[in-house]
């Protein structure tokens, strides 16, 4: 029986790996996936109105540094799960970086995934999209290790899955309604 926690593009579960192991993707192509483009992204979020720059603006006085705020929680974080888990600090970063782009394609925004990764600073690769009939899915730089829960399979976008393979599940998912 498959698990009823299966992971779709762009929806994951992060999970912990056995120390020392700090592959971001192991076993991932940074070769394009057939059959997909690379997905352009402006780098900074939009807002047309003073109202709306007020609104989005991530250094407002109502809102104060948003990016500086999230920067200084998930670094804290990094730090403790890298030093009890032996996990380097680049792996755990990737996984920020697909946290944000899955976000930023969840709001129908990667413009901003690209901006907020950008301004959380250069620990972050930068976030990676493809086009897939005629949708925007995140281009993982790491796994979740999620297929190594009991009755779990590899995530749709599962960059340990060859391109092929999946390129076409994507193109599956992206038919679906």
């Amino acid at each position: 029986m498959r698990s009823k926690h299966r992971r779709t593009a762009g929806i994951r579960t992060p999970r912990s790996r056995p120390a020392g192991d700090d592959r971001a993707a192991a076993g991932s192509s940074d070769a394009p996936d057939p059959g997909a483009s690379t997905a352009t992204v402006p780098a900074a979020p939009p807002c047309d109105t003073a109202e709306q720059t007020r609104g989005c603006d991530p250094v407002s006085p109502e809102s104060g540094d948003i990016p500086g705020a999230l920067r200084a929680t998930v670094a804290t974080v990094i730090d403790r799960l890298a030093a009890v888990s032996g996990v380097r600090a680049p792996a755990l970063w990737a996984v920020v970086t697909d946290v944000v782009a899955s976000w930023a394609v969840d709001a129908r925004a990667p413009e901003i995934g690209q901006w907020l990764a950008a301004e959380l600073g250069p620990a972050l690769p930068a976030p990676r999209f493809v086009d897939v009939a005629g949708r925007t899915f995140v281009r993982r730089a790491s796994c979740c290790l999620v297929y190594e829960a009991p009755s779990c399979e590899k995530c749709v976008s599962c960059p340990k899955r060859p391109p092929a393979e999946r390129a076409a599940l994507l193109a599956d998912y992206a038919r679906r309604p």
